[in-house]
């Protein structure tokens, strides 16, 4: 059985969709956890207590006795560095035996102090405007990286003339002798140094079935003008494929052959339904006619596709993303993980909380084996996106999650992550091959789920084009407007997240502007704040959430997020409260059992480094 997702208290006067919670009084507690301290060799249990404007904490140790939660935190990184130095316990337990001479690829995370976040831009803002102010953000960002890593890029290449960087983190990689590596650990100046023995490939399950999806455009939004970047492993979508518009295949001196996989996922975004005149491959007899019925989710974005198939070129390919000017980045590809934060997943969230864009990752297919998300999907700030399989019907009684979708959870101090957020379908999908006749070919995996949800996100985007530098926002229209439960409980849940994509849903959410954004300053936002207010009638149903960036360079980026909100909605009779300890977003699900006004309200529980919010919400 899956358990239920986040802790979820409610006062009285309101009902959850779920089965019934405890009641709850001022003081008493709305969420729980018991976190680890593994350098300590100790645990705690923590608490999070309403209080007269917020939520407070109360910590008691193995001894039941009060404890101070971030000198647990601080003792317990800082035992780690005078044991590993800057390793990465993985890298530190495979380098324990290697000799000084043996090369091991590493990617080093320099320590990077907290960052000007800048302004985002507003719904008033116009397309060009909002193009401008993009580019100079991305210029400033390349500016910034580059001061820490070109010296060390420089220092790098005197041993491994290969070494690189990325431009949008500070992140620099390289094959090392094991003897450098351990002197590097005790370099103040890195913060972490991981091994980058990644195995990686497309993420798909081998299938060939004939059932396809419903690819019809909502709301007559087709993706028009948005810029979708698709990053692919082993090689480049065909751009010889007549019913898929690429603008740009960038094969980055990697891979630049056409697979199927790459055309399948790209198609599944851009695919344009028609008939074409396309030469003859049996020359010399003349051209033929062919046609085909496949139309992607946004068929008339702008699309970029990037291939990778080195050690760190996958990282390269994202970081390029950005410069083609992607606002909605898909990753349908896995590198390996191990449950925990790595190089891949932290660079990816330094590409949402600096660069703001969306990045969207197939949640994985490791389901019935290990079932862990692959990377970069374990990223605070990366979407991941689980597989529901459709049963070959529109009706919903016979939708399930596919067996093999990943959903084991990444490890955190508090232990309370949740992967994945979305799902979308990803079983028997027809889509686009790459190859004349260029007809259909059916495949299954999260793989092809992923863009799905790429592709809806380019749709809101064209409906309202600043939220192309809103990734905050996008996410939490997707998660509130996942009304479509596939497993477990309706709000959140161990294999759906929020559940299957609507876009109808969150294009409504857009039209009746039920969502918005704000920067959350840790000095000034305070400790609560209403975002929105709804009118709710007796049994009326409320979904809300909220969704905030993580800044990978905060100090404890590996077990925990820079910032910890929280999600309260409270009403006539009371509040419900979405209160987790280490997620980067809240979601709830209720019915109101009173008539009245129900307030929206962020609370600010633990604020290290200064992010963005955004919220979402919908009433049925």
């Amino acid at each position: 059985m899956h358990r239920k997702k986040h802790f979820v208290t409610l006062l009285a006067g309101i009902a959850t969709l779920a089965p019934a919670v405890a009641v709850a009084a001022p003081g008493d507690t709305v969420g729980t956890v018991k976190a680890t301290f593994p350098f300590l060799g100790t645990t705690a249990t923590i608490d999070k207590v309403e209080g007269r404007d917020g939520l407070e904490l109360r910590a008691v140790g193995e001894d039941r006795r009060p404890v101070d939660v971030e000198t647990l935190v601080a003792d317990d990184r800082a035992s780690q560095r005078k044991r590993f130095g800057a390793l990465d316990p993985a890298l530190a337990r495979s380098l324990a035996k290697a000799p000084d001479g043996a090369r091991l690829p590493v990617a080093i995370w320099l320590v990077e102090t907290e960052r000007d976040s800048g302004e985002r831009p507003t719904e008033k803002a116009d397309v060009d405007e909002i193009d401008q102010l993009l580019a100079t953000r991305s210029e400033r960002r390349v500016a910034e990286v580059a001061e820490l890593t070109d010296p060390w890029l420089e220092r790098l290449r005197e041993v491994d003339r290969e070494a690189r960087a990325s431009t949008t983190s500070p992140l620099v990689w390289a094959t090392l002798p094991a003897g450098l590596v351990r002197e590097l650990a005790k370099d103040e100046r890195i913060d972490t140094i991981y091994g980058d023995l990644e195995k990686g490939g497309p993420e798909t399950n081998l299938s060939r079935l004939v059932v396809g999806a419903d690819f019809a455009p909502a709301f007559g939004l087709n993706g028009s003008g948005v810029q979708v970047g698709v990053v692919e492993s082993g090689g480049l979508a065909d751009t010889g494929n007549p019913f898929d518009t690429i603008e740009r295949s960038d094969a980055g001196g990697s891979c630049g052959n056409a697979t199927a996989h790459a055309t399948g996922v790209t198609g599944i975004i851009g695919a344009q339904a028609g008939t074409r005149i396309v030469g003859s491959p049996f020359f010399p007899w003349p051209a033929i006619s062919i046609s085909s019925a496949l139309t992607g989710f946004a068929p008339s974005a702008r699309l970029s596709v990037g291939s990778w198939c080195t050690t760190g070129d996958n990282r390269t390919r994202l970081d390029s993303a950005v410069g083609w000017g992607a606002r909605i980045i898909n990753n349908s590809y896995f590198t390996d993980t191990t449950g925990a934060v790595s190089a891949n997943d932290r660079h990816a969230d330094g590409l949402v909380h600096n660069s703001w864009r969306l990045i969207v990752k197939s949640a994985g297919n490791r389901g019935g084996g290990d079932n862990r998300v692959t990377s970069p999907g374990l990223g605070y700030n990366v979407l991941a996106v689980g597989n529901v399989n459709l049963g070959g019907t529109s009706a919903r009684a016979d939708d399930v999650m596919a067996a093999t979708s990943s959903f084991a959870d990444p490890t955190s101090t508090n232990g309370d992550r949740e992967k994945p957020e979305l799902a979308a379908p990803g079983t028997n999908i027809q889509m686009l091959s790459n190859g004349f006749p260029f007809g259909g070919q059916t495949n299954s995996g999260t793989s092809f789920a992923a863009p799905m949800v790429a592709a809806s996100a380019a749709r809101l985007v064209e409906r309202k084009s600043f939220l192309g530098v809103w990734p905050e926002q996008l996410r939490a229209i997707l998660m509130a407007s996942a009304v479509r439960n596939v497993e477990g409980d309706t709000r959140l849940s161990d294999v759906d997240g929020a559940g299957m994509i609507a876009v109808n849903s969150a294009v409504r959410i857009l039209d009746d502007n039920r969502h918005g954004g704000e920067h959350v300053d840790c000095a000034t936002f305070g400790s609560s704040k209403t975002v929105a207010t709804v009118e709710l009638r007796q049994e009326q149903r409320l979904r809300a959430a909220i969704s905030w960036t993580a800044d990978p360079s905060a100090a404890d980026h590996a077990n925990r997020p820079s910032a910890d909100l929280d999600l309260q909605v409270r009403g006539p009779g009371g509040s419900v409260f979405s209160s987790s300890f280490d997620n980067t977003s809240e979601i709830v699900d209720m019915r109101a059992s009173q008539a009245g006004s129900y307030e929206i309200r962020v609370i600010n529980f633990r604020c290290a480094r200064s992010t963005f919010v955004g919220w979402a919400h919908m009433n049925a």
